[in-house]
């Protein structure tokens, strides 16, 4: 994503090879790299287990 891919360069982890501001062009390899190195260490099993919780729901009586 574009806001993706600014905030990677404001935070000095992505350059552009090339372009003007707006129009840069990315080197895939380094930007899938970046990517990578940025994702959660621990990811559970079920993806919805942390939307859920451990909680029970209470129904209004």
């Amino acid at each position: 994503m574009p806001n993706t891919l600014r905030v990677w360069m404001s935070r000095g982890k992505l350059q552009p090879l090339f372009g003007a501001s707006g129009e840069e062009v990315f080197h895939i390899p380094t930007v899938k790299a970046v990517a990578e190195a940025g994702r959660a260490k621990n990811i559970p099993k079920d993806p919805a287990a942390n939307a859920r919780g451990t909680h029970k729901r209470r129904h209004a009586a």
